[in-house]
């Protein structure tokens, strides 16, 4: 509640002199007032209409409420949300094909190939020859691209700025992967986690394929996915927050 910009003398005054029941009450009234009103409506968040702000306020109560549902020994690290900065991330990127200049688009060619090498791998000359140019080829490069994302996009992610297809990333991590495809996000989540650094329980989850069950495709974020995840987060919303109302 700190981090979205309640204070301490607001806590102090709310559990002075008050019944237990009547303080949890109170607190998750309070909890639920860091986020704007129209947050609490599911389908109202999206990307383009919320602040960026607003979003990291509700991603992070979702990554606190995951954690207070579970009860396990994990404590969420409220330190790394004042020391690092944070950012929110389209899961199954938004843009088609941002990448201007040559040095991006190598770099995205070069993470393909090295996550997607068995599934690009009719492309493979092609991508070599494109790594050796000095100057951008923008019709050459497009070309390439549309057919690597037709490999392993799923084409039916129905708004990509929905809550479904977003989630809470430290910038670092989330610049260092730029606009990569989704094996490539999942590899560097994968790696930054075993290194020791703080990912967000939720975002861990949505990158190893957690929310919906007994899934074999790691090269996308599909619709059925962004449908389990939001299902989950709605959830763990309303069982939290049941008979609160927001003020």
């Amino acid at each position: 509640m700190i981090f979205a910009g309640k204070k301490v003398s607001d806590l102090y005054a709310l559990l002075k002199g008050k019944k237990k029941d009547s303080v949890q009450e109170k607190l998750k009234r309070l909890m639920l007032e860091t986020i704007p009103k129209g947050l609490n409506a599911i389908d109202n968040i999206d990307y383009e209409q919320w602040s960026s702000e607003n979003l990291k306020k509700f991603y992070v109560l979702y990554n606190i409420l995951y954690l207070l549902k579970n009860k396990g020994e994990y404590r969420f690290p409220f330190d790394k949300l004042k020391t690092e900065k944070w950012d929110i991330e389209h899961i199954d990127s938004q843009t088609e094909n941002p990448l201007a200049n040559l040095k991006d688009q190598k770099e995205w060619l070069r993470f393909a190939l090295a996550d997607l090498k068995d599934e690009i791998a009719e492309y493979e000359g092609e991508i070599n020859s494109y790594l050796g140019l000095e100057e951008h080829d923008t019709l050459q490069f497009s070309d390439l691209y549309e057919k690597i994302v037709g490999k392993v996009s799923d084409g039916n992610i129905i708004n990509k700025n929905s809550v479904g297809n977003l989630t809470l990333l430290d910038s670092q991590t989330n610049r260092a992967y730029k606009n990569s495809l989704f094996p490539t996000k999942r590899r560097f989540i994968i790696e930054r986690d075993k290194d020791g650094k703080f990912i967000p329980p939720c975002t861990k989850n949505v990158f190893l394929k957690y929310y919906q069950e007994n899934t074999t495709d790691l090269r996308k974020w599909t619709q059925a996915d962004a449908e389990e995840y939001e299902r989950d987060i709605e959830k763990t919303f309303s069982d939290f927050f049941s008979g609160v109302e927001h003020d």
